[in-house]
């Protein structure tokens, strides 16, 4: 029994690291015309005339 206790809190401390929102992966989602759910992982960036760039997901 304290085996199935020790997989049981492995599996749930890796399953919470693997839901666990990542600091440098930003996804832009929505809902398309047919109602299903897409992501856009590419971003999209604008140099300024400044010489700043700014980057949207």
């Amino acid at each position: 029994m304290q085996v199935l206790s020790t997989l049981f809190t492995l599996l749930a401390g890796f399953a919470m690291v693997q839901a666990a929102p990542h600091e440098n992966t930003k996804r832009q989602c929505g809902i398309d015309e047919y109602g299903r759910q897409f992501c856009n992982n590419t971003p999209q960036c604008t140099n300024h005339p400044d010489g700043s760039v700014s980057c949207v997901v």
